[in-house]
């Protein structure tokens, strides 16, 4: 991962690890854009992107925890940088504040992808949202990670990803298959730059196949509508 990103940002300061030593962040980074063809380790799954990768949270013991401030402090960040996709693999509990940041966000054509999950509480925010892309994890076997409400789900079992110090392993949860659709969905940017943020989720959405009553992503099917909506575009 070293040098693949055009910006970093530390907002979390000394809270927890250091910011080269966490996995969670090392591990999402990594599914999206590690780097091809080197003959080490993996290979991102949109290596070309460009990265403005923001740390927001910090790592206490095996959770991960942040604050209202430093999250609309990160968004504030990136939005001066005119995002076109914002993957937020965390969730909390409902926060008005945030809710009209994102909303902001998508109003300005970003289109945000966040993991779903559930707690004792409810659902997990932002993923929640509705104006926000909330991403479930399967198992190995393609059956739903859990009691989970989600808009889109993808593989999020034993994700083969980076670590920190030049190390590699495995990895489960939402936060993985939400970088796994926030790669993708790059990479139907690429495809079909002229799709807006809305134009971009309904393809998504209405391209996932039905398998045991989840939403699953499907790419293939993705690019072929995503070349239909910006051909008729006319781009």
């Amino acid at each position: 991962l070293r040098g693949r990103g055009i910006g970093r940002w530390d907002l979390a300061g000394n809270r927890g690890k250091t910011f080269s030593r966490e996995v969670h962040g090392t591990a999402v980074l990594g599914v999206i854009k590690a780097e091809c063809g080197n003959g080490v380790g993996i290979c991102g799954l949109a290596p070309f992107a460009r990265i403005l990768y923001v740390r927001a949270c910090w790592e206490e013991g095996d959770r991960g925890k942040s604050t209202t401030f430093l999250l609309l402090k990160a968004l504030d960040l990136l939005a001066s940088e005119t995002p076109h996709i914002i993957n937020m693999s965390l969730g909390g509990g409902y926060d008005p504040l945030l809710e009209m940041a994102l909303e902001a966000m998508w109003r300005r054509g970003v289109l945000v992808v966040a993991a779903s999950s559930r707690t004792q509480k409810g659902s997990t925010y932002p993923g929640a949202f509705p104006f926000v892309l909330g991403v479930g994890p399967l198992d190995s076997q393609g059956r739903p990670m859990g009691k989970v409400k989600a808009d889109l789900w993808a593989p999020g079992e034993d994700v083969f990803t980076t670590f920190p110090n030049n190390r590699y392993g495995f990895l489960s949860g939402s936060s993985m298959a939400a970088a796994i659709v926030t790669a993708e969905v790059v990479r139907l940017k690429g495809v079909a730059p002229s799709l807006s943020s809305v134009e971009l989720l309904e393809v998504v959405k209405t391209a996932a196949r039905e398998e045991g009553g989840c939403r699953v992503m499907d790419f293939r099917r993705a690019v072929l509508k995503a070349r239909r909506l910006a051909s008729g575009k006319g781009s």
